[in-house]
């Protein structure tokens, strides 16, 4: 066989998985799509879109599962990855296991065939791609051999174009809709225009100009409205807003450039030793993303618009795996307040995650909570596998801090009901602090500074067993372990891990003996 006839080939081999992918990507809209328009209906239209989502999914799984299996990688040809590939497209907006079939594919489609797929592409057609390479490389799961795959192609094509032109109203129609969902929907991006028009102008973002007659602006209103709200802004004295275009000052490059990292990568989980973040976005999304950096720096809030297309959009293409851990923020963010368009945003990532919308945005960071937010109902939009895996990151991470939260909040609720105990203590006394309830508070500061891996039932039980193997009395371990009575200190005190005491002052020279040996803590 010739060079030009093997060349031929392996470009209509790549054809394949490019045409495969656009129509998994294609699918996976409308599917969003339908589940968005039963959300605006009903509680049950929303179920059943629901299952049948689920439905399609467990077909699915099989056939992008094996792309993590590395024997299957031994025998499969390219055309067989191609499938896979599509397959793990189709349903990696929901499921993180497909997003990382995605992945996989590509590495591998380079390793093995040098088939790079990281290189944006122009839209195909029907008439771009061989049938047969088609039909081979489509998303198709089992009930879809009579699917015309080179019309959902053309049907992608066209998609692309109508955002291209930005002409998609029409396709975004919702049918009828549940009257009490849409009223909160109608009533809430109301207030949304009125607060938009009383604090901000056009001179602010281009947008703001046609809130009075054009859909999409206030939609913009209605997401600006909500983000603020999500983030903890204060309402009555909202930030500034700013263009992204333009530089960065000059005396703060390097500080906006590292900026801007720090929070990609924070919100996308991307591990920057691994990933250049910015080649990967491009020149015009680093700039942008500096610029928003130095306006959040400088108390004011990006044009929303801009942020999801440099942020969101573009800045997904960081997450090339998803991250096996997650890593959690050195302090929560600041609860906000949800509105109907932030809960409907966060229904379905919080479901997966096994929570309420609203922990579910308190559990995320605030960049994360605005992605989220922005996104809500933009349909179509790039790098749809990569921001795939951004989303798994979210569901990730939400749930790891939620359980942080859970166990802090647990920790919070000890030394809480300790610092009862204590006060109780001081009122019998008759208000004067004693020598004992002195100690008490101190003991209970301690605790609520230094919660510690002893403060645990596992932890009291092995003291426990130590003092009875030394024999102390049992009803004495007992109301030790209990916080009740004895010891005259709170439990997580009682079970703290031994340490040297420290000196304090002149010796007092009087050792106190058994279970009433202590340290003194300010």
């Amino acid at each position: 066989m010739s060079d030009d006839v093997l060349a031929e080939a392996s470009q209509e081999i790549i054809k394949g998985w490019r045409a495969g992918m656009q129509v998994a990507e294609f699918m996976a809209r409308r599917r969003q799509r339908d589940l968005a328009r039963a959300e605006r209906q009903s509680v049950e239209d929303e179920r059943r879109v629901r299952q049948f989502m689920e439905g399609e999914r467990r077909l699915a799984a099989p056939v992008y599962r094996s792309a993590l299996d590395e024997g299957w990688w031994e025998t499969a040809t390219a055309e067989q990855a191609a499938h896979v590939y599509s397959v793990a497209g189709r349903f990696s907006f929901l499921d993180p296991e497909a997003a990382r079939a995605v992945v996989e594919c590509e590495r591998q489609a380079q390793l093995r065939w040098s088939i790079d797929l990281a290189q944006p592409s122009q839209p195909l057609t029907s008439q771009d791609v061989d049938p047969e390479v088609l039909a081979a490389a489509a998303p198709a799961i089992a009930g879809e051999e009579r699917e015309d795959w080179g019309r959902r192609l053309d049907e992608s094509a066209q998609e692309h174009d109508r955002q291209d032109r930005g002409s998609d109203a029409a396709s975004q129609e919702p049918p009828a809709r549940s009257a009490s969902r849409v009223d909160a929907m109608e009533a809430e991006q109301a207030t949304a225009v009125a607060w938009v028009k009383e604090h901000y102008s056009t001179h602010d973002a281009p947008w703001v100009a046609g809130l009075d007659e054009d859909s999409s602006s206030r939609q913009w209103a209605h997401r600006l409205y909500s983000s603020l709200a999500a983030e903890g802004y204060d309402l009555d004295a909202p930030p500034a807003l700013s263009s992204l275009d333009g530089r960065v000052r000059p005396d703060i490059e390097s500080q906006a450039a590292e900026g801007y990292q720090t929070a990609l990568a924070d919100a996308t989980g991307a591990d920057r030793s691994q990933v250049d973040i910015g080649s990967v976005i491009g020149a015009d999304s680093a700039a942008a993303l500096k610029r928003s950096w130095q306006v959040e720096h400088d108390g004011a809030y990006p044009d929303p618009q801009q942020w999801l297309a440099h942020f969101v959009y573009q800045g997904s293409r960081v997450a090339q795996t998803v991250p096996g851990a997650v890593q959690l923020a050195s302090s929560p963010a600041r609860s906000g307040t949800y509105t109907e368009l932030a809960r409907r945003a966060a229904a379905g990532e919080a479901e997966q995650a096994g929570l309420t919308p609203e922990v579910y945005l308190d559990s995320l960071q605030l960049h994360q909570r605005r992605a989220l937010v922005t996104s809500f109902g933009v349909d179509g939009g790039e790098n749809a596998a990569s921001r795939g895996r951004v989303a798994a990151y979210r569901i990730a991470y939400a749930g790891a801090a939620a359980e942080a939260r859970g166990r802090a909040s647990a920790a919070h609720a000890r030394t809480t009901l300790e610092a009862g105990e204590a006060r109780e203590a001081l009122y019998a006394s008759g208000g004067a602090p004693t020598a004992t309830t002195s100690r008490e508070q101190a003991d209970v500061s301690w605790a609520r500074a230094s919660e510690t891996v002893w403060d645990s039932q596992a932890a009291r039980e092995e003291w426990a067993q130590q003092q009875l193997e030394a024999g102390a009395p049992p009803e004495a371990v007992r109301a030790a372990v209990t916080g009740q009575q004895g010891l005259h200190e709170p439990a997580s005190r009682a079970t703290r891990a031994p340490s040297k005491p420290r000196q304090r002052g002149r010796s007092q020279g009087v050792r106190q003996s058994g279970a009433r040996r202590r340290q003194r803590h300010r």
